[in-house]
């Protein structure tokens, strides 16, 4: 799979996933889809990102943000249902970062509003 095959693979299971936020009654928000190296080693640098391999960089990665009361979530497991679909549509979820297989069922990882597409 091409890189620009992955780029359209991941649009359109962003998309699939914002109209399935939506049928859920959930309202979402995209705050990064593309990310700049510069600004992927800022995020390292201050702590908010743990790799300069980011996915964001090849436009095969976005956070998405639950919103709730006019401002983004604060509890991780509300985007479970949102990781679990995206998964089984063959994408990665954030949200599985650092957790144990043995304890996915009650853990959330360290950065659940992320979604990507993986090199096949």
């Amino acid at each position: 799979m091409t890189l620009t095959d992955r780029q359209c693979a991941h649009t359109q299971r962003m998309a699939e996933l914002i109209i399935y936020a939506r049928s859920a009654g959930l309202s979402v928000k995209v705050t990064e889809w593309n990310r700049l190296f510069s600004t992927q080693q800022e995020y390292v640098a201050k702590g908010v990102s743990k790799t300069l391999n980011s996915m964001h960089l090849e436009n095969c990665a976005t956070d998405l943000y639950i919103i709730k009361d006019g401002k983004p979530t604060e509890n991780p497991e509300d985007y479970r249902v949102l990781g679990v679909y995206f998964e089984n549509r063959g994408g990665r979820w954030g949200g599985r970062f650092g957790v144990k297989p043995e304890e996915q069922a009650t853990k959330i990882g360290w950065d659940p509003v992320h979604f990507e597409t993986p090199n096949a």
